[in-house]
């Protein structure tokens, strides 16, 4: 009896030293990465649009397009970026949805989608954007990254009266968590 005892208790310790070690070891392993803020502002223009009237109610049209612009970011300096984007306003003031991909001089990239409200203002010469960020996916520096956050910013109607350039800020959580 004793020395079953004895036995229990060696084996028994082993097993509760050898699981506090697992525990310990996932608890670490588990902790997710801290979260910093990314702040950027954007500038850019429309290369591409079409554009169809729903005719349900007087000027509600659904567009689809595409564009480039400049991202300037704090950490990782100017990158070029390409966006397409749908929108479905009504008298030019509706839901929008944007996805822009980031590309780094070393390469790297960063890609997010973009959901939220456009509305005019001043007759139709400048208009509001706002709406919330989720970043989909990162390459290089940004892998693996993991974030969402908001923007806003604001719209002109250039004199011609065809053409528009806008602005975007950004400001997102994110962490480069592995998992």
């Amino acid at each position: 009896m004793c020395r079953f005892v004895s036995i229990w208790n060696y084996r028994g310790k082993l097993l509760v030293g050898s699981s506090l070690i697992i525990l310990v070891w996932l608890w670490i392993t588990a902790m997710p990465a801290e979260a910093a803020t990314l702040k950027w502002r954007q500038v850019q223009h429309v290369t591409r649009l079409e554009s169809i009237e729903v005719q349900d109610v007087p000027g509600h049209i659904l567009g689809i397009g595409q564009g480039t612009g400049l991202a300037f970011f704090p950490i990782g300096g100017i990158a070029t970026f390409f966006y397409s984007f749908t929108s479905d306003y009504i008298n030019g003031s509706g839901s929008h949805t944007l996805y822009f991909v980031y590309t780094f001089t070393d390469g790297s990239t960063l890609a997010t989608k973009n959901e939220g409200i456009t509305t005019v203002e001043q007759e139709g010469k400048v208009f509001s954007l706002k709406g919330e960020s989720t970043i989909i996916r990162g390459s290089g520096k940004f892998a693996p990254i993991q974030g969402r956050g908001t923007y806003m910013g604001k719209g002109f109607l250039l004199p011609a009266g065809d053409k528009i350039e806008w602005y975007l800020d950004f400001d997102l959580t994110y962490t480069l968590d592995p998992e």
